[in-house]
């Protein structure tokens, strides 16, 4: 009976000594500072080299992520318009990177190249579109509609996931990291936190 005692009390020590490790992780203001001036480079970032795709705020997340985490975040047509235009452009450039890897015998003479203009004219022209109407989209944006400015709520999120993220990685720092920024950023990295995507961010 008290050997079972004095296991029941280690384990209930190892437990604790983890909660109150993820919990020190996330409370600590390095770590905090780290990620929201990480997040506002990338957004200034974004917005030069075209990359931007609605991100806002110190989490620099989606509108439609900040809703499935509990944030308030204003969506539009505009929006809307411009994610479809975005897959349609990537759809054209694929198409054009297809023909021009294609070792199938022309049909006619030019056929590829041909297809590869028409595709990339597509691509232009449908990202350039997609860029306006976010932009348009960016410029109703304000505190009183969208959460994602309201640094208080979002400190709030960031500590819940980061260390929701961190118990999930069993503390690892490395993972756990990796696990915060998937989420943040609706990428699928259920299985491994680790990806190509986020490796710069751990």
């Amino acid at each position: 009976m008290r050997r079972y005692y004095c296991y029941a009390l280690l384990g209930l020590a190892f437990f604790c000594s983890l909660y109150l490790s993820a919990s020190a992780v996330v409370a600590h203001p390095i770590l905090k500072e780290y990620i929201i001036e990480y997040n506002l480079e990338a957004l200034g970032k974004s917005l030069k080299d075209d990359s931007y795709r609605g991100e806002e705020g110190i989490l620099r997340i989606k509108p439609e992520i900040a809703n499935e985490l509990g944030i308030k975040a204003f969506i539009d047509e505009d929006y809307k318009d411009s994610i479809r235009l975005f897959k349609e452009a990537d759809k054209a450039l694929a198409k054009a990177r297809e023909h021009m890897v294609s070792r199938k015998k022309e049909k006619i003479s030019g056929y590829y190249a041909k297809n590869i203009a028409d595709n990339f004219i597509i691509y232009k022209r449908k990202s350039l579109e997609a860029q306006e109407k976010l932009l348009n989209y960016r410029s109703r944006l304000t505190p009183e509609i969208d959460e994602r400015f309201d640094n208080n709520i979002c400190e709030t999120i960031l500590d819940r996931v980061l260390r929701e993220s961190l118990t999930k990685a069993d503390n690892r720092l490395r993972d756990g990291l990796g696990y915060y920024y998937n989420i943040s950023q609706g990428i699928d990295g259920k299985a491994f936190p680790l990806t190509t995507e986020n490796i710069r961010f751990v």
